[in-house]
């Protein structure tokens, strides 16, 4: 297997364009990849990978230069959010613990990432970033899951997903936050909510028209999505739709 491979120096970001991004098989926009539900809806499944700040970057051997040189070596599409600057990324808050985001192209690669992460934290001693203490600090990968024999390294989530999929998945597993549910004055179909610990408000989730500040769409298959992420209740969304579909994700049978 190609994640046994013996691991090569760390790729020079910085000459490949944008230096948080490294995109060996699309050369274009990275890939996400989305599951069909049981239900028929689509969910588009990530991983993100967190190192102990302390060895990242520094000392014969950083981590940044192993797990970077793993994903390449694999073809594997990824951004390296600690390639311009770290602090963000290794200080309590938002993007703590995110070091690496990957871009799976199916389900073959969640499986090499996963194991192969395993094994990368036996060989080298790898650390990562508890979960506790990115929820103690607040950080949005507090909603996601670590893939177990990690070391804390491999976190495991959903970014979006069929509106009808979050619709569903608020119902059966937050109904309690729901304020509103249903066609608003202009007959689009909307939901608000009022979640614990955050301002009650409309969520913008709206069938066919929701949109992104910047006016972009989201979709899966031509089908209207919503991003879960940009604020702190949207993140919120991604453990309520992992939770609804759990067993139904690529490597939920690790958890």
């Amino acid at each position: 297997m190609k994640y046994q491979r013996q691991v090569l120096s760390n790729p020079d970001y910085g000459r490949r364009g944008n230096p948080i991004w490294y995109i060996p098989v699309t050369q274009g926009q990275p890939q996400d990849t989305h599951f069909t539900m049981s239900d028929g809806e689509f969910v588009q499944y990530k991983f993100h990978i967190a190192l102990d700040p302390a060895t990242y970057k520094a000392g014969p051997n950083p981590s940044r230069d192993i797990v970077s040189a793993f994903l390449m070596n694999n073809n594997i599409d990824h951004k390296c959010g600690g390639a311009a600057g770290v602090a963000a990324y290794t200080t309590p808050g938002g993007q703590h613990g995110k070091m690496f985001t990957v871009y799976t192209a199916n389900k073959e690669e969640f499986y090499i990432v996963a194991k192969g992460m395993q094994e990368l934290v036996s060989k080298y001693n790898l650390k990562g970033i508890p979960l506790a203490e990115i929820k103690a600090g607040g950080g949005n990968q507090q909603y996601e899951k670590v893939i177990p024999n990690t070391n804390d390294t491999l976190y495991y989530t959903v970014e979006m997903a069929t509106s009808e999929a979050v619709y569903s998945a608020i119902r059966s597993q937050r109904p309690e936050w729901i304020v509103e549910d249903g066609p608003d004055s202009f007959g689009n179909f909307r939901m608000s909510l009022k979640v614990p610990t955050h301002a009650e408000g409309d969520v913008g989730l709206s069938y066919g028209e929701f949109k992104n500040q910047m006016g972009l769409r989201y979709t899966i298959r031509g089908h209207q999505a919503i991003y879960m992420g940009g604020d702190p209740t949207d993140y919120l969304l991604r453990e309520v739709v992992f939770d609804h579909y759990r067993g139904e994700g690529p490597v939920d049978f690790l958890l």
